[in-house]
């Protein structure tokens, strides 16, 4: 255990063990939104440690640092740099730090990288580091145009072992995200973006296959190769070397039993494979030809229960299960590009840590080969079925498969279903069909099917639906195609039960083999009504202006009708007047009532005899006065016929005292008619 007297660490994100020491880098919080970067090493058999703070400026996570340990067990720290808090106030630059085993700096150097000249984007991430035995540095990253969110061109850096570059190539259309360090070159190989972050990818990253390349020394294409399974969506791989000409390469996907972990030779064609139960896991190589896999979780995936998992010279891991796989392989290329890099001065400098207190820690190691059930395609299904009948498989053997796919076939049908659990199907046709579930495992495919033999319906008739008076009783027949016991839903039995109160009367025929329902309603109308209620209630005869709306009634629907249109409908506008016979079906029984309306559309519309303008408020307008009417035209003309006003409401104006002759238009407003009216008003003044 490790505690910080002034600092806490958030969590260790890569490691790396030499010499009996111990090297971290880990993530370390203060309050506020200030994230920092701490380089510890502990001597495991002294206890000897020292911390160091990378990041002494205000950084977010695109400036995240990596190490690695060149071949005497010097530290090299990389760290791409965000402009808008780095005294260089320049893009694309990589601070570089070559560290001794005790802290101490060797030395540190800035490397400023561009495309023709120009900054692409704001900053760089360098994926991994690493160094060969002469002490060369190696870069694997990429230009990032704006944040680490919106991926840009890769790129790989050869340096000498004092940071000075090399060797360096863009990787065109190409996009890699771990690398590993030889003596005669370095092996490339990618990782698929769907991680749980919204990154924008480029357009030629390819999700469904892992792509692993091999560069010389000098940064040359040796070969390229592309591994994939069918139904198998690449998530992330590890690479370690078992041998001279051999490497062992796992490849991953999502869920259970997600590991492919190949045998390869040194030009990347497959030896050997399988598969086993692990997630996610690193393989570290132990020399003799043996691997270590680290898992972070478990198989119900706790990352409280980290796995290790030690396989022999063949791949076996002792008392644990491994799989058949099907992984695929194919040639592939890559094609460069350049850029620039320049060395320019480091800035930043390193801040020592308070020393840090070790107390003594426990992990207990327990054997685990807990795995899964291994996923099968065998199913449960009836063998023979009716026609019509539903039908749903058993058993789950499948749900711990990458992908399965149901495929039936028969008279009239090929139908295919893809990832689900079970199959539910309705034979709506006789005869003979296959069902076939196909499931893929570790990339390979499994398949069981069965056969289902379809019969001929068995069906029933039952006598035409009743309509019962109060005091009678039907008879009910119910025939089946052929011979057949019968069960009715009032638990009567026999071809023909009896009826006598309201209701359905379902019938279910069996052969011992097949089941066939039928069924019939019978109504006693009488019963339904019930307390003697009418069946509808039309409003009082009336007389009204036209339209005039009737609305029926009724308990038991809201769907009426007349004897001259049989169209359904909740309510009716009268148009007309005379008499109406309305109707209604309840139970399958008509009702009819008869309704009387009459048409009175009159409004009255009163203009006074004289008015007085003279502005005491009283009778000083000439104007129209009553209800249910629109004024059109007012028109006012002197005892000689000339046309002295024309509006709605007149108050007299400059005419003088005396009498005068007027003509109203207005519009009826309850029958839409318009009409006239003629008179004299005496003006007076």
């Amino acid at each position: 255990k490790i505690k910080f007297f002034e600092h806490f660490v958030r969590g260790v994100s890569s490691s790396r063990y030499a010499g009996n020491r111990l090297f971290f880098l880990s993530a370390q919080n203060k309050p506020g939104p200030v994230f920092r970067e701490v380089m510890s090493s502990i001597d495991l058999s002294t206890h000897e440690s020292w911390a160091i703070k990378i990041n002494n400026a205000k950084q977010d996570f695109n400036s995240s640092s990596i190490f690695d340990l060149d071949a005497v067990g010097n530290l090299i720290i990389a760290n791409g740099v965000d402009t808008g808090n780095h005294a260089y106030l320049h893009p694309n630059v990589i601070e570089l730090f070559k560290l001794a085993p005790n802290g101490d700096m060797i030395w540190k150097k800035g490397l400023r990288l561009s495309i023709n000249g120009q900054p692409h984007g704001n900053l760089v991430k360098v994926f991994r580091i690493g160094a060969n035995s002469s002490n060369e540095i190696l870069l694997l990253g990429y230009f990032a145009t704006n944040s680490i969110f919106n991926k840009g061109p890769a790129f790989v850096i050869k340096l000498d072992e004092f940071g000075n570059p090399v060797k360096y190539k863009l990787l065109k259309n190409s996009f890699y995200f771990d690398m590993k360090v030889e003596d005669d070159g370095i092996f490339l190989w990618d990782k698929n973006p769907d991680i749980p972050f919204i990154y924008q990818y480029p357009p030629y990253i390819d999700t469904s296959s892992l792509r692993l390349v091999r560069l010389d020394s000098d940064l040359n294409f040796l070969w390229g190769k592309k591994y994939d399974a069918e139904k198998f969506h690449y998530m992330t791989g590890s690479l370690a070397r078992t041998g001279n000409d051999r490497l062992a390469l796992a490849h991953t996907t999502y869920g259970y039993y997600p590991v492919i972990l190949s045998e390869l030779d040194n030009n990347g064609n497959i030896l050997s494979q399988k598969g086993y139960p692990n997630y996610q896991p690193v393989i570290y190589s132990l020399g003799e030809g043996s691997l270590v896999m680290a898992s972070p979780v478990d198989s119900n995936f706790s990352i409280a229960n980290p796995i290790f998992a030690k396989t022999d010279t063949n791949g076996e891991i002792a008392g644990c299960v491994t799989l058949p796989t099907c992984l695929r392989v194919e040639d592939t290329a890559i094609e460069f590009d350049v850029f620039e890099v320049d060395t320019i001065e480091c800035l930043r400098e390193l801040e020592l840590l308070p020393p840090m207190e070790i107390t003594p820690s426990t992990v207990n190691f327990t054997p685990y080969c807990d795995y899964p059930p291994i996923p099968t395609p065998e199913f449960g299904f009836p063998d023979t079925l009716c026609t019509g009948s539903p039908a749903i498989t058993t058993g789950g053997g499948s749900r711990y498969a990458q992908a399965r796919e149901w495929h039936l076939t028969g008279p009239g049908t090929d139908s295919l279903l893809r990832d689900s659990f079970e199959f539910r199907y309705t034979f709506n046709t006789p005869g003979e069909y296959l069902l076939r579930q196909t499931i893929w495992v570790l990339g390979c495919a499994h398949s069981h099917e069965r056969s289902v033999t379809v019969l001929p319906p068995l069906s029933v008739t039952v006598s035409a639906d009743s309509l019962v008076c109060p005091g009678e009783q039907v008879s009910i027949m119910a025939e089946a195609s052929r011979a057949a016991s019968y069960l009715w839903s009032n638990g009567q039995t026999g071809q023909t039960p009896f009826a006598t109160a309201s209701g359905t009367y379902a019938v279910t025929a069996t052969d011992g083999h097949c089941e066939a329902s039928d069924s019939a309603s019978v109504t006693v109308v009488a019963e339904l009504l019930g307390n003697n209620n009418p069946p509808f209630t039309l409003p009082p005869d009336t007389t009204s202006c036209l339209p005039y709306l009737l609305t029926p009634q009724s308990l038991f629907t809201d769907q009426f009708y007349t004897d001259t249109d049989p169209t359904a409908t909740a309510s009716f506008l009268l148009e007309t007047p005379g008499s109406y016979r309305i109707g209604m079906s309840a139970f399958g029984c008509e009702f009819w009532e008869l309704y009387e309306f009459g048409v009175d559309c009159h409004v009255d519309v009163y203009l006074p005899t004289s008015f007085s303008p003279n502005g005491d408020g009283i009778n000083d307008v000439f104007q129209p006065y009553g209800s249910n009417f629109e004024v059109l035209e007012l028109n006012v003309f002197d005892r000689w016929g000339g046309l002295r006003y024309k509006g709605k409401s007149w108050d007299g104006g400059t005419l003088g005292q005396g009498l005068y002759v007027y003509t109203l238009h207005y519009k009826n407003l309850r029958s839409g008619e318009e009409a006239e009216m003629n008179g004299e008003v005496l003006l007076l003044k």
